[in-house]
């Protein structure tokens, strides 16, 4: 955590935060001084991303495919129309808004294909992913 100071109470490992004895100074993983606190250290982020853009019409269509291993997808409202987004079938009054505004997103964890559908007219939006 941002800005989180580890008590001098407590010892950091490589994967944990052990208690410390306060008599002795040593770590204690075990006993009165209670469990210790386990850390992720699996690397974060992504090893791959991928961009592109898509066009959203007034039939729902397939805005991101479907890619096995995707963590997630973000897309971006290149314009001024709202876009509806969602599973195959949605429709304006199904989908999630991605408001009409220029640089509205969403971050969305799916390896599912997104669909997307306009009002009226149609709207492109960018997407970055994660894999």
């Amino acid at each position: 955590m941002a800005g989180y100071t580890i008590p001098q109470s407590r010892v950091l490992t490589a994967d944990a935060i052990f208690p410390v004895d306060p008599a002795t100074g040593v770590p204690a993983p075990t006993g009165s001084q209670g469990s210790p606190f386990y850390v992720n250290t699996t690397q974060l982020g992504a090893a791959s991303i991928a961009s592109g853009q898509a066009t959203a019409t007034t039939s729902a269509a397939i805005l991101v495919p479907a890619r096995a291993g995707r963590i997630s997808v973000t897309i971006e409202n290149l314009g001024t129309t709202d876009t509806f987004l969602g599973a195959a079938g949605i429709t304006t009054a199904t989908g999630m808004l991605l408001a009409g505004t220029k640089g509205s997103a969403v971050t969305i964890y799916t390896q599912a294909a997104v669909y997307g559908i306009v009002a009226t007219g149609t709207q492109a939006v960018s997407f970055l992913e994660t894999f």
